[in-house]
């Protein structure tokens, strides 16, 4: 099957025996191509994206996949050894999924938001997760694709803003982000100045 290189490195933080819940499976390649070796259950909210998916299935005669309609994780019985998948929804729609059903959470989520990522990892760390493991995928656009698990590590400010990948075009990325708004900070403000020069000197020190 034809599967994207952002779905295939999606798919490598899966741990394996896992079972995995596809959440948002949109047009279900990623369930497919993980039911190789994974049971899988792939969800929507959309009937269009359910319909999509089914459709593929049988396109590519797959098995080991349920296909559940349903917001977020309603209707999901899941347990503790198995992984959450949420990839290309927004931030703030990940989070009220996730806390909606805090204690639904299995001890593995694979995340992937194109924005506000600082606050992502923040947010999900405060639920009881650490980062385990992040990947920068870059095609036409950047794709921060972090697996979180369950435990607790302490980190700073700094660490939500960075990361754990330390990959160099993601740092080169951020760079340019906070040099711009340390110029566009007035001089008179001292403090935020201080700290974004703070955060611009780490950056440069893992480039």
């Amino acid at each position: 099957m034809n599967i994207s290189k952002r779905l295939l490195t999606l798919a490598s933080l899966v741990d394996n025996n896992s079972k995995v819940f596809d959440i948002g499976c949109d047009h279900g390649l990623l369930s497919i191509y993980l039911s190789q070796t994974h049971q899988v259950v792939a969800t929507d909210i959309s009937k269009s994206s359910i319909i999509k998916t089914k459709e593929n299935i049988e396109k590519y005669n797959a098995s080991n996949i349920e296909v559940v309609l349903t917001d977020g994780l309603d209707k999901l019985n899941i347990s503790k050894q198995d992984t959450i998948i949420i990839a290309g929804m927004g931030t703030s729609t990940i989070l009220k999924i996730l806390k909606n059903n805090i204690n639904k959470l299995p001890n593995t989520l694979i995340i992937q938001s194109n924005k506000n990522i600082e606050e992502l990892r923040k947010e999900i760390c405060n639920l009881g997760f650490y980062m385990d493991k992040e990947i920068i995928y870059v095609d036409k656009y950047l794709y921060v694709m972090i697996r979180f698990k369950k435990g607790k590590v302490n980190y700073s400010d700094i660490d939500y803003i960075l990361g754990i990948s330390n990959d160099k075009r993601y740092l080169n990325r951020l760079l340019k982000i906070y040099t711009k708004i340390y110029n566009d900070i007035p001089n008179e403000f001292i403090e935020r100045k201080e700290k974004c020069k703070q955060i611009i000197n780490k950056i440069k020190a893992l480039i």
